[in-house]
């Protein structure tokens, strides 16, 4: 959207679209075990799970923060790592989580017209509620009570959802709206919420 608002899109023409794909599941276990082997760490199946619960979306930034904040959390002398252990790194991790998740919310203002991000903050707010999502004649329903034209509204509607799936905030299973990234969920409704 910035490249476009700037008017810019013909200047990029021959670039080609890369999506950087998130771990598979293996993968990101093989991944942890892997860290956790430099600091001869034996993480249970328990504990690898809960990392790939809390982070859902298994890319290496994900699970680098949450491995470096139960990194940070056993060398202050709380124990083994363990699913316990997970969550206080993640509650902690919450705390500060500015630092890490800042740009979620700055990049919607940057991206948006000004009236829209409102808006997005408006569907996040609702997504972040759930672990499943949201129904989209849920956020329809919600989003009426600020715009009344039904036509607008569909039009805006499509075009905010779009967006927010291609920048990573939202994925969509047929009517229903949830965060990718449990982190970046957790962090909108502990902060923004």
């Amino acid at each position: 959207m910035p490249v476009r608002k700037l008017r810019l899109s013909g200047t990029i023409h021959d670039l080609q679209m890369i999506e950087l794909g998130e771990f598979s599941a293996e993968e990101a276990r093989a991944y942890l075990m892997g860290r956790g082997q430099l600091y001869q760490w034996q993480l249970t199946p328990e504990t690898i799970q809960a990392i790939l619960h809390a982070v859902e979306w298994p890319i290496p930034f994900h699970l680098n923060l949450v491995f470096e904040e139960l990194r940070s959390v056993v060398s202050e002398g709380h124990g083994e790592p363990s699913p316990a252990l997970v969550e206080m790194a993640l509650e902690r991790l919450m705390a500060h989580g500015r630092t890490h998740f800042d740009h979620w919310d700055e990049r919607l203002a940057k991206m948006l017209d000004a009236r829209f991000p409102q808006y997005c903050e408006m569907i996040l707010g609702l997504a972040c509620r759930e672990m499943h999502g949201v129904k989209v004649e849920t956020i329809e329903l919600r989003l009426s009570q600020e715009v009344s034209n039904d036509r607008e509204r569909a039009e805006m509607l499509r075009q905010l959802l779009d967006l927010l799936v291609s920048d990573g905030y939202l994925v969509r299973r047929q009517d229903v709206v949830r965060f990718r990234s449990a982190l970046v969920r957790r962090y909108w409704r502990e902060v923004q919420g």
